[in-house]
């Protein structure tokens, strides 16, 4: 329901962020793979009456299932592809920062023959 609402209220893909939380083991993938094959009509609730309304309130805004299901396919995909970006940058980071200790530790250490390098 919440993706909904967000939709409905012109909120913008980018503001979408993934993340895995709980300690079930689900993982960002694996919430991405779900989505890939989401369809709205198969939502459950906790109370059948509640899951009556939600199936009511998304055939009235968006007139069926297929358009939903195609907007959220999308909009997870876009996040998916933000979270990619955005874990491929802190690679790169990360790779850049370890080099550069790598190279003063060396550097520092240039009459011993032994460089340790711990990374917390």
């Amino acid at each position: 329901m919440e993706i909904f609402t967000f939709i409905q209220m012109g909120a913008k893909s980018e503001d979408i962020e993934l993340e895995a939380i709980g300690g079930d083991g689900t993982t960002v993938e694996s919430i991405i793979d779900n989505f890939k094959n989401f369809k709205g009509e198969e939502a459950q609730c906790f109370m059948p009456a509640d899951r009556e309304r939600l199936l009511a309130v998304v055939e009235s805004a968006f007139g069926d299932f297929q358009y939903f299901n195609k907007i959220v396919r999308r909009e997870f995909a876009a996040a998916n592809e933000r979270l990619q970006e955005r874990a491929s940058k802190a690679s790169r980071r990360l790779s850049r920062r370890l080099s550069r200790v790598l190279s003063s530790s060396t550097k520092a250490a240039s009459s011993t023959k032994d460089v340790v390098v711990t990374i917390a």
